[in-house]
């Protein structure tokens, strides 16, 4: 199951919709409600989050079964594996708009 959780500007004229973060997880498991909770707190609102069960594909199931909760920019080799801080997921984010930008 794929859950979009948008965070956006009512004031912005302009939203990045391509700015988004994915959350790997399952519905039985209370440190992805925990993580949910962390990374929408550390969410800016040009981002997109999206929550996706990997129990609903065999390949997710496979790559992040054991390592589950997981957030990942997509299309992008950026990840963060349980345990994380909002801290961290705030320099993600960051990291990928510097890059997106052409810094570094």
């Amino acid at each position: 199951m794929k859950r979009l959780r948008g965070w956006t500007s009512s004031c912005t004229t302009k939203v990045d919709t391509t700015s988004r973060l994915v959350l790997y997880g399952t519905s039985a498991c209370h440190l992805c409600e925990q993580a949910l909770a962390l990374v929408q707190a550390s969410l800016p609102q040009n981002w997109i989050l999206e929550e996706v069960d990997i129990s609903d594909s065999e390949e997710l199931f496979e790559r992040y079964g054991t390592t589950i909760p997981v957030v990942k920019v997509e299309h992008s080799a950026r990840a963060l594996n349980w345990p994380f801080t909002g801290q961290q997921v705030s320099a993600l984010l960051a990291e990928e708009v510097g890059q997106g930008e052409g810094g570094d």
